[in-house]
């Protein structure tokens, strides 16, 4: 299963629900594959922290973060996911071509969102 996480705006989880996501599977025994299609890499440069903290415990990553902020991901993506069980795109930048060629090759669309009394009225908010 394909996971895209496409809420374009920043503070409002999509790296946290990346993150939980592509932890909680592997200790169900599924292999993740987490797909950052963020330009400014946030997914991948968390990740390297959370290795870091992990191999000084002396526990092995959970999952694998590749790097492909490219409108042709949905070119691309289908034979990086036939080894895997599930993917994870995490949050395509504003850039339209990117949130489209998610959306093409997601199985599934998560749009993270706040759930303060002021995003429900349209002001910008930050959870």
């Amino acid at each position: 299963m394909i996971v895209a996480l496409l809420n374009q705006t920043g503070g409002f989880g999509n790296t946290t629900t990346a993150l939980r996501l592509s932890g909680k599977w592997p200790r169900l025994g599924l292999r993740v594959i987490v797909i950052d299609a963020d330009s400014q890499s946030q997914i991948e440069n968390c990740w390297l922290d959370l290795s870091k903290q992990r191999a000084k415990e002396g526990l092995p990553r959970s999952f694998v973060v590749i790097g492909l902020a490219r409108d042709t991901l949905h070119l691309g993506s289908p034979e990086i996911v036939l080894t895997v069980d599930h993917a994870v795109i995490a949050r395509p930048s504003r850039v339209a071509a990117l949130v489209r060629t998610a959306l093409l090759v997601a199985d599934v669309v998560l749009i993270p969102v706040c759930s303060r009394r002021h995003s429900a009225n349209g002001r910008l908010t930050r959870c």
